[in-house]
This record gives C-alpha cells, structure tokens and sequence, in this order.
C-alpha cells in the first residue's frame, strides 16, 4: 500500500516537472534506477532525478553541453525548460530530462573497447580548456581517501581471518586465500603511491579534465547509430587517469590479456597523450583492486546474493584481470621521464652520431606516430606477469612509490 502512494505521489511530482519542461506525459513507466519513461505523444525521454547541487549540475550540463555542440556525438542533449535551464529543481531533488534511449546489460552490450576508450580520450581533450576557468571545484587526492583506502585493505584481511578460522573451506575460500598476497601488495603499493603523491605533489595531479565520475558498461547507451555516455551526474573536475584506470578495470571483463590493456592506453594516447608523471599516477590507481574487493563484499557480508559457483567463476576472472593489471602497472612504472640524464645520453648519440657516419648512413627517422593497431607493445614471457619470490621468501612488486615525484 505504502508502495503504490509513493509511486502516485513520485508520478503527480513527475507531472509537475514536465510541465515546466513544456509538455504534459501522456505515458509515464518506471525504468531503471531513478530513471522515469515519459513520453510527450511523439517520443520518448528520460527523466532521471539526481540529488546532486543545483550549482554543480549547472556546471557539468554547462561543459558537457559545450563539448556536444562542438560535434561531439557521444553525448546526449539536455532538454531546456521554459526559462531555458537544464533540469528542474523540486522538493530538494534535481531533474533533467534527455532522449531516451534503451540501456544494455553489461553481458548484452556488444561495445568496442577501442572505440570506447578513444572516445573517452577525446571527451577529456575537449573538456580541458572548458573546466580552466574553475580552479575552485578541482578535485585532489587527500588523507581522507588514503584513509578510506586503508580501511578497505583492513576489511580484506577481515575476509582472510573469517576463512582461515573456518574448519572447511568453500571453493571461494580457496581460491580468496591464495591469491591475497597479491591483492594486499597491489593494496600496499597503491596507498603508498598516493601518500607519496600527497607528499611530493600536494596531492595535485599535472592537469585537469572533466571526468565522467562513475564509468561503467551500464552507463553506456546506444541507438543504431551511435553510443552515448549517460549518467553525469558524480561528474568532477579531476585527472583524466582517474577516468581512464577506472575504464580499464571496469570494460575488460571479458579480455584479461595485458597487451590489450596496453593497446587502449595507446589508443586513448592517440588522442589525449600522457606525461610520464600521469602513467605512473594511473599506474597507482590501476593498482587499487576495486574488483577483488567489491566481490569479496559481496560473497563474506552479503552470502545470499550470489550462488558458489557463480561466486567462484567471477573471483577467477577478477583475479586473472588483477594479474593483468599488474603487468601493465609495471611497463607504465618503468615510464622514463625526460630528466637531465636521458637529455645528456641523447647528446652523447649524437655526437657519436657525427663522429661515425658510415654507421648511420641509411638510417630512417622515426615517425611521430603510427596507426595505433601497429604499434602493440612486445609479448612478454609467462613468468614476466607472475611475481618472483625475493630471498626472504617474500614477494617484491618491482616498483617503488618513491620516485613518483620525478619529473
């Protein structure tokens, strides 16, 4: 009874929105999340409510709205309501209103990764110049989210003493307690990277975009022409890495082979290039086991959500993404800026250069670039993507947050 109320009174408010967006709803239907099916007697539209301020949305509709009349086709238009706004303030709540178009299950959504990620990379591009002028809103990392950190690699060894009290072990237990020195490593290196990045940076990354917030297949939508980024609405003035890490984590479900990883950081490179300070920030976010801990959540505090062997199957490709993960996290750490050293071994080549010209006679110039799909770094070994046991038994990660303050 309680539920039919709140749907006549979400619906009478839902009439009242509309009409300031000029038009009275002939159909009204629940869609997913707090996304409502309108349709104005011609065609569908989505109306979403958001409780984020009004002030913060009038920015991001603002930017995003700039970047979609410049050509941009992957975003969607906001609807204007009678004072020429972007959405509509009522009883505390925000509400927009854009086409509607059918989201996909992440299963069902066939998406291009390359098309994907080159057009996340374009989207931050253009939205650079656009968030300039609002210092004031940039976004830096600080204790609270190393703190934050730190109390979710606690609660993954929670996970582990709950499995090692246990008389008998699930399946899941198994296969948990014998990857979690690799996820705690990966933990341990990611908070160290930022506190090091706090320390030598203040916390404050090389540049600033526009990032989406909250990446994910389910935020993708697309009719038969085109896809669309939806859902803006934890939108905030940050480093492009921190989009692009959580990209990469969260679209490669069904690929874990680390060369493929490495090919769409060179495809977005393609079109927003990195400094070597920013690999190595992404480097420490990609490092944050985001998966691995979601699922563990899910499986140790909320056990009636998923059944075992779905359980397991999904902690073995999590854990074979981690591995990947991990092998990219070493190349991009390896990144050598242009410090004093490599510009005086430069010199030191050339001079070599002049002093032997039959060496280099036939010598090619290298290109600025080349399509991306020729340029896939080189296979490493099996043994390159495991991690080696050091003399004390324990197990290095071959990278040091130390240097993250290198220029």
């Amino acid at each position: 009874m309680n539920q039919e109320k709140n749907n006549r009174d979400e619906r009478s408010v839902i009439k009242q929105v509309c009409k300031q967006f000029r038009f009275k709803p002939q159909h009204v239907q629940k869609g997913p999340r707090n996304v409502w099916q309108v349709f104005d007697g011609e065609r569908w539209f989505a109306l979403k409510s958001t409780s984020q301020s009004a002030d913060t949305l009038a920015l991001i509709h603002d930017i995003t709205d700039q970047i979609h009349d410049s050509g941009y086709p992957n975003l969607l238009s906001c609807q204007k309501t009678e004072q020429n706004e972007t959405f509509v303030e009522h009883e505390g709540k925000c509400w927009y209103l854009t086409p509607w178009t059918q989201p996909q299950e992440p299963q069902e959504f066939d998406y291009n990764p390359e098309v994907l990620v080159r057009s996340l990379a374009i989207f931050h591009k253009q939205a650079e110049p656009l968030v300039s002028e609002h210092v004031d809103r940039t976004k830096q990392v600080e204790q609270e989210q190393i703190d934050r950190w730190k109390g979710y690699q606690a609660k993954l060894s929670e996970y582990q003493e709950i499995v090692q009290n246990r008389e008998y072990k699930s399946p899941f237990d198994k296969v948990y307690v014998g990857q979690i020195d690799l996820v705690d490593r990966l933990f341990t290196f990611a908070i160290k990277g930022l506190e090091r990045f706090v320390e030598a940076e203040s916390g404050v990354p090389p540049r600033y975009t526009l990032c989406h917030g909250h990446l994910h297949p389910s935020n993708v939508v697309r009719d038969d022409e085109q896809f669309y980024w939806i859902d803006f609405d934890d939108a905030e003035i940050d480093s492009p890495v921190r989009d692009l890490a959580v990209f990469l984590r969260r679209f490669q479900h069904r690929n874990m082979d680390p060369e493929e990883i490495q090919h769409l950081i060179e495809v977005y490179e393609s079109e927003n290039p990195l400094s070597p300070k920013e690999k190595k920030l992404l480097s420490i976010f990609l490092s944050y086991p985001e998966n691995v801990l979601r699922l563990a959540h899910k499986y140790y505090d909320k056990p009636r959500i998923m059944s075992e062997s779905d359980a397991v199957v999904q902690l073995e490709n999590k854990i074979q993404q981690m591995h990947a993960l991990f092998d990219v996290v070493k190349r991009l750490w390896k990144t050598e800026p242009q410090t004093e050293r490599t510009k005086s071994a430069k010199k030191s080549t050339k001079s070599a250069a002049k002093t032997s010209p039959k060496a280099t006679r036939g010598t090619k110039p290298t290109k600025a670039t080349k399509p991306i799909k020729e340029t896939k770094p080189i296979k490493e070994t099996k043994a390159t993507m495991e991690t080696k046991p050091s003399s004390q038994g324990e197990t290095e990660p071959a990278i040091d947050p130390e240097d993250i303050d290198r220029d």
